[in-house]
């Protein structure tokens, strides 16, 4: 067991820490959806849309462990085209998103390091109200 006892907590530490940190999305992959429940946990612009006034995206996206995507891509087929309207939007992250996923969707500072530096000014404004959120 090891103890670590940190000088800044909440929201301090992530303002010291958010430089260090990086996105934990590895690669973004499109499937067809098939019908019924969608892989993984809720992810992008579409957990952000769950989280914030954010308008739900087009497209789904969700979240899988990138160790778990041979297992998904094999469940749910070849992959969609460009211009597939059925299709999902999987995002393999570089750690298992499950543990930290509260209501099926991946957590907000996950989310935000995924997410941050969108081009869409919509999306940066709703990455904010995200951490201004009283969670801390």
């Amino acid at each position: 067991e090891r103890r670590l006892h940190l000088k800044a907590q909440g929201q301090r530490l992530w303002r010291l820490a958010l430089p260090a940190l990086r996105s934990p999305v590895r690669k973004v992959r499109r499937l067809k959806r098939s019908s019924g429940k969608l892989p993984g946990l809720t992810a992008g612009e579409s957990a952000l849309a769950e989280y914030t006034a954010l308008a739900e995206p087009r497209t789904p996206t969700v979240a899988v462990a990138a160790s778990a995507w041979a297992r998904f891509e094999k469940q749910f087929g070849p992959p969609a085209d460009l211009w597939d309207e059925a299709a999902v939007n999987v995002e393999t992250w570089s750690y298992d998103p499950e543990p930290l996923a509260s209501e099926r969707r991946v957590d907000r500072l996950s989310l935000y390091l995924s997410m941050r530096g969108h081009e869409d000014e919509r999306v940066n404004a709703a990455l904010q109200s995200l951490l201004e959120e009283k969670f801390w």
